[in-house]
């Protein structure tokens, strides 16, 4: 108590009285307003009641690009399978929090039930009747259910004409392009103002093991737009087919969500926008670097390589069933990792170009499976989904939980399996 008491001293003392003041007010401002309006509220939840009867409420979470995609996604993917037929739904978002895409809010606010309101009326809610009415969103797409229904959303005839301006900039109208997306630390530092950035340093990746890949679409005249906010470390290749839009000042909020719409797939180590391109937009996608705990299983457009897991003490890789019976594949911190010797390898040059080439191939339709490539791909899922199951139930974060039902149908890239069998031991 003293300490708060001296704190506070001290910040009166830096800022002075008034504007000490004027901050605690913006800080509880929210507070303020919610009872100052409280009688508003109160009539408002009454008459959504009477009109609608089974209402729920569900949070967004609007700072985080993937959760933001993702989480409302398969809610409009289970709506219009009939999932939520019974009950009308609104959804809130904290005020506090920062939009982390403008055209994507506004996109959901005129799709869902989206509203600032709707954060106060939850809280009416509360008062009767605690969590009841509440659901939670989730991005696990269990029972593959992106690839069974429409896309959640349009963009409008203001949208597209703007985006439209916006591509002639990087001059790629009437051009075949990838999207690529390649996780750095920077944009979390931003973010989060060096808070948490370490936490999951493990998921980042080098963009320098991506250039022979990209030298390989841009040879077949694929131009490869790097996406990505604040990034760290840029490439200058000699070639008009990359482009870096961040780097070259052409990058805007609309153009983030817009790309995805028309790329011919999308690359990327499972990293926020990445979901619009199969949640949303129903695109391929290729996905590299990915940790093993990701595997987006019931996407069967993609192709998948993972990083590897080198444990020190034995100077070897972990196979699947070592990643999973020691929960290693559901960590979710760095530390994690350390405490356990593990070192999170990256896939290496050749992986990313073997696993860029499959999937050019099976995008056109040359690609040829052979019989013990199938058999190592069963192989795989077999293992995956019988030691996940068994020895991740009850210890393993919630998003693990949900893997445990879903549908395998992802692909493992055919080399990255081949030249790396020990993955499969048993």
């Amino acid at each position: 108590m003293k300490n708060k008491v001296n704190n506070q001293l001290k910040q009166i003392a830096s800022l002075g009285l008034l504007k000490y003041c004027y901050s605690k007010y913006l800080s509880h401002q929210k507070t303020i307003l919610y009872y100052l309006l409280f009688p508003f509220f109160l009539i408002y939840y009454v008459v959504l009641i009477v009109r609608y009867k089974n209402i729920r409420f569900g949070k967004i979470n609007i700072s985080r690009i993937g959760h933001f995609i993702q989480n409302p996604a398969l809610y409009c993917a289970e709506k219009e399978l009939g999932y939520h037929s019974k009950y009308t739904d609104f959804f809130f978002y904290s005020p506090q929090k920062t939009v982390s895409n403008a055209p994507l809010f506004n996109i959901w606010k005129r799709t869902l039930n989206l509203n600032y309101l709707n954060y106060f009326i939850v809280k009416i809610d509360r008062l009767f009747n605690g969590n009841k009415n509440e659901i939670i969103t989730t991005h696990i797409d269990s029972n593959g259910l992106f690839e069974k229904t429409s896309p959640p959303f349009q963009f409008n005839t203001v949208e597209i004409s703007l985006a439209n301006q916006q591509l002639k900039k990087l001059n790629i109208q009437n051009k075949q392009f990838v999207c690529l997306l390649v996780r750095e630390a920077k944009y979390l530092e931003s973010l989060y103002k060096n808070n948490t950035p370490s936490i999951d340093q493990y998921r980042n990746c080098s963009i320098s093991n991506y250039i022979d890949g990209i030298h390989f679409l841009t040879k077949k005249n694929i131009t490869v737009i790097r996406m990505g906010n604040h990034i760290q470390n840029t490439l200058t290749l000699n070639t008009k087919n990359y482009i870096e839009y961040e780097k070259e000042g052409d990058q805007t909020k609309l153009l983030d969500i817009y790309l995805p719409s028309k790329c011919r797939y999308f690359i990327s180590c499972g990293s926020g926008i990445d979901a619009l391109s199969g949640a949303i937009f129903k695109n391929e996608s290729l996905h590299i670097n990915y940790m093993c705990t990701g595997l987006q299983v019931w996407d069967s457009k993609s192709i998948i390589i993972f990083k590897k897991l080198w444990l020190k003490n034995k100077k070897r890789y972990m196979s699947l069933k070592e990643m999973l019976i020691t929960k290693a594949s559901c960590f979710v911190t760095s530390n994690d990792y350390a405490k356990m010797g593990i070192e999170v390898i990256e896939n290496s040059p050749s992986e990313i170009l073997d696993a860029i080439k499959e999937k050019e191939a099976r995008i056109e339709n040359s690609w040829i499976e052979t019989k013990e490539d199938i058999e190592l791909q069963n192989k795989f899922w077999t293992i995956y989904k019988k030691y996940k199951i068994a020895h991740n139930s009850e210890t393993c974060h919630k998003n693990c939980e949900l893997q445990h039902q879903q549908t395998f149908r992802a692909k493992i890239g055919t080399k990255f399996l081949k030249n790396n069998l020990w993955i499969l031991d048993e």
